[in-house]
């Protein structure tokens, strides 16, 4: 189903993929990452991947929303990493590691 809202959210994808280098972003705990984009009582969670191809880096939205109540129970672990490490790491292939789980 359409959800006009979602659309209308997607509008700000543009400015918040070029500003990622001086955004806080997250490491989920699975192989991608999440910047928040927080204003006026709501937070739009964008969820990338980054990959080489042909030995050029690709960013790929995965998903991106407004985290609301029927979502809540689905938030993933975050560690933060700048966004300049995972480039840094995906062109030379090396690993980014999942935050580690903390002890209790």
């Amino acid at each position: 189903m359409f959800d006009i809202d979602r659309y209308e959210q997607s509008k700000f994808l543009p400015r918040i993929i070029e500003e990622l280098m001086i955004r806080e972003c997250h490491h989920t705990g699975m192989m991608n990452f999440v910047t928040l984009d927080i204003e006026a009582n709501r937070t739009y969670e964008v969820y990338f991947e980054v990959f080489k191809k042909a030995d050029k880096l690709c960013i790929r939205v995965q998903s991106a929303y407004i985290r609301d109540k029927s979502r809540l129970c689905s938030q993933p672990r975050r560690a933060k990493i700048r966004f300049s490490t995972i480039l840094f790491n995906v062109l030379h292939d090396k690993p980014i590691h999942p935050p580690q789980q903390k002890k209790q």
